[in-house]
């Protein structure tokens, strides 16, 4: 989704657990988070849930993404799953009911709504919501 987009992109990845898994290409989810970050000066952001991230490979993968870059956000009871991309021509979410692991992805039978360039009002609801949780204290 983020790749093929021209420079300046901004993701926020919003998933209550995340894992480094395989992508249909080969490549690991972690490579091509840094492969965005290296190549196309991609600004991440992750929301995810502590709670669901509190194995020991869990939280060296959170180190990991933020050794390369991205910005990762706790939020306890964070249940949401979703990605919102914005780049200088394109906006983008993908709504969906998988958290970002191979179990959700590809073993679960799951379901996403992508919008691409489309209701507007939508991306910017969304885009306000995951500000406003960016913006909240922890407890």
């Amino acid at each position: 989704m983020a790749y093929q987009r021209d420079a300046p992109i901004h993701i926020r990845l919003v998933s209550q657990s995340v894992h480094d898994f395989r992508l249909p290409d080969g490549r690991l989810f972690s490579e091509k988070l840094k492969q965005l970050v290296t190549f196309k000066d991609a600004k991440i952001t992750m929301l995810v849930n502590p709670d669901k991230m509190q194995a020991e490979n869990d939280r060296e993968l959170l180190a990991e993404f933020e050794n390369m870059g991205v910005k990762v956000h706790l939020k306890k009871g964070l249940h949401a799953k979703l990605v919102l991309l914005d780049s200088r021509k394109d906006k983008a979410a993908l709504i969906m009911s998988a958290n970002l692991t191979p179990t959700s992805l590809w073993k679960r039978k799951e379901i996403a709504v992508y919008i691409l360039n489309e209701l507007e009002h939508v991306h910017a609801k969304l885009y306000n919501y995951t500000t406003n949780l960016l913006k909240e204290k922890p407890p």
